[in-house]
């Protein structure tokens, strides 16, 4: 006890005689309020240069691993592929539903757009865009306020983009992109947008468009009805109008930009799974149609879901590793496909060519091709191969010939 006290006391005293010298000698005076306030300054002032220098440690740390990122990203990245070019261009006269377009399933869900192997294109949207794809199909979705392309529910989604763990891309910035290097380039062009709409808030969906610049390029279901018009209008009245861009969406009521795609487009059954017979059943409603879209991919996951016992989804399990071969799938099935549904489909859309050709992967095998084709086989009789699209009450019975095309296609 008695140590611990000549302890405290001769500290006591050091700190006494300390503090008197530094208030001696002028340094620093500790009974002043002006020198407490002085010190209080001075180590706000140190407090910020620490501060400043954190902050531009932080900066270079993440500047660095943006630079990490871009060179993982720049070593897995490969080259766009090439699509075969497309040949047989609408002219001036051309109406929209009378011209066969290709069509991209999925166009944004694309290695170029950082998706991974669960992918339905490998070429961006702008390339397919210059290479003659004339309509993509968007699934849009609502996260975090804005519209954003995601293959799914957002959240989901960034899973499905392993590089960048985003919860899809903003639809706004990506249609700002091709406004710029694609629309404004290319003003004759007309491109459809066909969305899978999971926007509910219909204002967001209206003002990505706005916020674009595209509302003026955007032909609005106020200035063409197809079903008063009798058809939807020639390429020369959009072009003198500076419309390129028609949008349809799925669900929900027509809106200022979108045409409700229910009341204006025949769809053949999207999950057919390549079967041509299957690819021939379209949907049926009671609103006259203009334009025909020919579904033709495969999700090969959904095989996966379908298996019913533990051999068959080890079965599709190892189809859905081993892929599918698309240089086929977009060439031999679907020409052979299209005949069918042609020659001997539903008495609906039967002699009747389609409009869009949607596709997976379209830079294999050769859609661009099979749609010039349909296009140089409809000139002069495009009134009769691209009818409007009506209800038919009782469906003749089919007699089922060959599937296979042969040279003609009816």
């Amino acid at each position: 006890m008695n140590k611990l006290r000549k302890r405290l006391l001769s500290s006591t005293i050091f700190f006494v005689i300390l503090v008197s010298f530094v208030s001696l000698s002028g340094i620093w005076n500790p009974f002043k309020k002006e020198s407490w306030e002085e010190l209080g300054e001075d180590i706000k002032k140190e407090a910020i240069i620490v501060e400043k220098g954190i902050e531009k440690e932080a900066i270079i740390v993440e500047k660095e691993i943006e630079k990490a990122v871009e060179v993982v990203s720049a070593g897995l990245k490969k080259p766009e592929p090439k699509i075969k070019g497309w040949a047989v261009r609408p002219t001036a006269s051309t109406k929209l539903h009378e011209f066969v377009w290709v069509c991209t399933h999925n166009a944004f869900c694309s290695s170029a757009h950082k998706y991974g192997p669960y992918r339905q294109q490998d070429v961006g949207m702008v390339n397919q865009l210059k290479a003659g794809v004339r309509a993509l199909m968007l699934d849009v979705w609502t996260a975090k306020g804005k519209v954003r392309l995601t293959h799914g529910p957002p959240k989901y989604d960034k899973l499905l983009r392993p590089l960048t763990f985003t919860e899809g891309m903003e639809f706004v910035k990506e249609l700002k992109i091709m406004n710029k290097e694609f629309f404004d380039k290319d003003r004759k062009a007309v491109v459809f947008f066909i969305l899978e709409d999971h926007v509910e808030n219909r204002a967001l969906l209206t003002k990505a468009f706005e916020s674009a610049g595209l509302s003026g390029k955007i032909l609005k279901p106020s200035e063409w009805n197809p079903i008063e018009k009798k058809g939807w209008p020639t390429i020369g009245w959009m072009n003198k109008r500076g419309k390129q861009i028609v949008v349809f969406r799925s669900g929900g009521p027509e809106t200022k930009y979108v045409y409700k795609r229910s009341r204006t487009i025949v769809a053949n059954h999207w999950d057919n799974e390549l079967d041509i017979k299957e690819a021939s059943v379209v949907d049926v409603n009671k609103y006259e149609r203009y334009l025909y879209l020919f579904n033709f991919f495969e999700d090969p996951a959904s095989k996966l879901k379908l298996a019913k016992d533990p051999i068959g989804f080890f079965k599709a399990a190892g189809g859905f590793i081993k892929g599918i071969n698309y240089s086929d799938v977009n060439n031999r099935k679907l020409r052979n496909a299209i005949y069918y549904a042609i020659t001997q489909g539903p008495m609906v859309t039967r002699d009747r060519y389609p409009n869009f050709l949607a596709v997976d992967f379209v830079e294999k095998g050769n859609a661009l091709g099979i749609a010039d084709e349909l296009n140089i086989k409809a000139r002069g009789k495009q009134s009769k191969v691209f009818r409007v699209i009506t209800v038919v009450k009782e469906e003749e019975e089919v007699t089922h010939k060959t599937t296979e095309h042969t040279g003609s296609w009816y």
